[in-house]
């Protein structure tokens, strides 16, 4: 990933890209996996945006499930373990936790929280 060039996979020695469910040019730049999902960002087109596939997924950014987080500012870097998900910005840094996972009716929200703000 670049930000730039269409996402794209490797499958053994085979390179190809992914545009079948995903938005028009989407080229970002970086992405983690947390919750069962691919979460990726830097896209110059919507720097600001965090896009989230559907679950075990990664190649959906379009179907059912898939959401996008925007941001007030470019987002500059994800990171993601067994417990959160961090957004990092050009001035602030929020995460989204386990505690900010929703389960209503069988439709799941991620709530994201600021854990540093703009000074």
């Amino acid at each position: 990933m670049n930000g730039s060039d269409l996402l794209g996979k490797l499958n053994g020695t085979t390179y190809t890209t992914v545009t079948a469910s995903t938005p028009a040019s989407f080229a970002p730049a970086f992405s983690v996996v947390f919750g069962g999902s691919h979460w990726a960002s830097g896209w110059s087109t919507n720097s600001n945006k965090v896009y989230k596939s559907i679950a075990d997924n990664y190649e959906d950014f379009t179907g059912s499930g898939s959401d996008s987080v925007t941001f007030s500012e470019q987002v500059t870097g994800l990171s993601a373990n067994l417990e959160a998900l961090f957004y990092f910005t050009k001035n602030s840094i929020s995460v989204t936790g386990v505690g900010d996972i929703t389960d209503t009716a069988g439709t799941i929200t991620y709530g994201t929280r600021s854990l540093n703000v703009k000074e």
